[in-house]
């Protein structure tokens, strides 16, 4: 899974730690692999993937808050990934660029393919330095409660 976005912001912040990484200027998505071959939007799993990604203090950080299939091993910093997130301040954009194997996000191989669908939810925190003060959201499901009901489908493409 690849993901790419350039947020403008006017001012960034986020002195949190890698647990509380949402809490400040950062994005969230979430993503569930569809257990059947055809799935309606909210008839999937309640649970899905939950992962975090932030220009902290160190550096940019990875972080999965919920595991779609309850594993608890998975909960917490990623490793296993490729992350890079700049903030240019002359154009006030923080660009976050992220992948990560199926086996390393789902904790199983998956056999995707051009075309497959997969559900999918992403949003923008943002923090002007006195904490979270709100998020923009596509497909809501994650900021205001944790519900795939909401999510929209993520087409795969190559």
């Amino acid at each position: 899974l690849y993901l790419y976005a350039s947020i403008t912001d006017d001012v960034f912040s986020n002195s949190n730690t890698v647990d509380k990484l949402w809490a400040g200027d950062s994005i969230q998505f979430g993503v569930y692999n569809p257990e059947y071959a055809h799935i309606a939007l909210g008839e999937g799993l309640s649970d899905f993937n939950e992962i975090g990604i932030a220009l902290l203090k160190d550096g940019a950080a990875v972080y999965k808050f919920k595991d779609q299939y309850k594993a608890q091993d998975r909960i917490g910093q990623i490793k296993d990934c490729e992350v890079a997130v700049v903030r240019d301040e002359t154009t006030k954009t923080t660009n976050y660029e992220f992948a990560i194997s199926w086996k390393a996000l789902f904790g199983k191989e998956m056999n995707y393919k051009t075309g497959d669908r997969i559900g999918y939810s992403v949003l923008y925190n943002d923090d002007d330095g006195s904490g979270r003060r709100g998020w923009i959201e596509y497909a809501s499901g994650i900021g205001q409660a944790k519900n795939t009901k909401l999510f929209t489908y993520l087409n795969l493409v190559d």
